[in-house]
C-alpha cells in the first residue's frame, strides 16, 4: 500500500497536519494498534502505561499529541517511514512511549511462561493457592449460564469481549465474545457503554445479589428491567412499561416511576458490589473477587447505567479502585 508522504516535519508542519488530517491519523493508530493487540494476544497495553477504560484510545491520542508536539526527526526515519505509513508502525509509537530497550524487555516479558499474577496478592498461608485460582475461574465460568439467562447473548459477548484481557492475564483463559450483527454495527461508544453495563449486571449474578433479598421497591424494579432476561437487541433491558403491573403495589402507575425506580436499584446495586470489594481481603477468594469488582467499575459505569450524575458514587468508585495498587503483568 502506498502512503503519501509526510512534506514538513517541523512542530508547526506536524501540527497543521494533525489539525488538518487528525481524523485519519486517529483511524490509522486505531486501527494498527487494535491488530497489534490481536497478533500479541499476550501483550497488553497497560504494561506500556495505557490503563484507562480504553488502552486502545489512550495510546492513540498520546501518539497523535507526541506526533504534533514531541521531538520527530526524519532523519532518524526509513524513507517508507515518512510518511502516513508511521502512523501504522506500532513498534514506532510504544518504542517511543517505552525506549527501544523497554519495548522488547515488555515484550518479552509477556511471551515468558508464568503463574497467573493475582498469586501474588494471595495470602502467604494458602497452602496451595493455584487450587483457589482453578476453583475461581471455575465459579466464573458456572456464572455465566444464569448470566445469560438473566440478561441476554450479546450482553454475555459484550461481557467476554470487556474482560478478555482481564482474562488472559490472569487465568489464561482467551474465549472471546460473540455479538449479534445488531451489536457488531454499534459505535466504539455504544459498545463501550453496553460492556461496562454487561461487567456491572454480571458482578450482580456472580456476586449473588439477584435474586434479591430486600422487597424495596428500587431493588424490584433493577431486577425486574435488567436482570430478569431481555430482548436481544439495545438497550438490552425489559422496558419500563412491560414491568408497570409488577410494581403495582408500590404505587407506581407509569413508566416514568419505573425508569427513576431502576436508577435507584442500580445505585443500591453498585453500593452492595462496592461492600463487597472491601470485605473478605484475607482469602485467596475474596481478593480474586475484590480484584474483578474494581477491574469491572469505572465512572462510565455510572453513564451505562445513566447515574452518571451522582458524584458520592463516582467519588466511592474512584477510591476503591485506587486503595489498591494496579497489578503490572510483565
Amino acid at each position: 500500500m502506498k502512503y503519501q508522504p509526510i512534506e514538513d516535519f517541523t512542530r508547526e508542519g506536524r501540527q497543521r497536519l494533525v489539525a488538518e488530517r487528525g481524523e485519519e491519523i486517529r483511524f490509522l493508530l486505531d486501527k494498527a494498534f487494535t491488530d497489534f493487540l490481536d497478533a500479541e494476544p499476550d501483550v497488553s497495553l497497560a504494561a506500556f502505561g495505557f490503563r484507562g477504560d480504553d488502552p486502545v484510545s489512550e495510546a492513540v491520542e498520546w501518539a497523535v499529541t507526541r506526533f504534533a508536539d514531541g521531538h520527530v526527526d526524519p532523519a532518524e526515519l526509513s524513507n517508507g517511514s515518512r510518511s502516513f505509513r508511521l502512523f501504522t508502525e506500532v513498534r514506532f509509537w510504544l518504542s517511543q512511549k517505552a525506549g527501544q530497550q523497554g519495548y522488547q524487555r515488555i515484550l518479552a516479558a509477556a511471551k515468558r511462561p508464568r503463574s497467573p499474577a493475582l498469586l501474588e496478592e494471595m495470602p502467604a498461608a494458602e497452602a496451595d493457592p493455584d487450587l483457589e485460582v482453578l476453583a475461581f475461574v471455575r465459579a466464573l465460568a458456572d456464572a455465566l449460564p444464569s448470566f445469560r439467562a438473566r440478561t441476554c447473548a450479546d450482553l454475555l459477548g459484550y461481557w467476554l469481549e470487556g474482560t478478555k484481557r482481564l482474562r488472559r492475564d490472569w487465568f489464561g483463559w482467551h474465549e472471546r465474545g460473540e455479538l449479534s450483527e445488531v451489536a457488531e454495527r454499534r459505535s466504539k461508544k455504544q459498545r463501550s457503554i453496553h460492556t461496562h453495563d454487561a461487567m456491572f449486571r454480571f458482578l450482580c449474578c456472580f456476586l449473588q445479589l439477584v435474586p434479591g433479598a430486600s422487597s424495596a421497591a428500587e431493588d424490584l424494579a433493577l431486577e425486574l428491567t435488567s436482570l430478569s432476561g431481555c430482548p436481544d437487541r439495545p438497550p438490552y433491558r425489559v422496558p419500563d412499561r412491560d414491568v408497570c403491573g409488577k410494581l403495582a403495589r408500590f404505587g407506581v402507575s407509569g413508566p416514568r416511576q419505573v425508569g427513576a425506580l431502576r436508577k435507584q436499584g442500580a445505585r443500591s446495586f453498585l453500593h452492595r458490589c462496592l461492600d463487597r470489594a472491601r470485605a473478605d481481603i484475607d482469602t485467596a477468594p475474596g481478593r480474586l473477587a475484590s480484584a474483578l469488582i474494581r477491574k469491572s467499575l469505572s465512572p462510565t459505569t455510572l453513564h451505562a447505567l445513566e447515574i452518571e450524575g451522582d458524584m458520592a458514587l463516582r467519588a466511592r468508585i474512584d477510591e476503591v479502585r485506587s486503595g489498591a495498587d494496579q497489578e503490572e503483568y510483565t
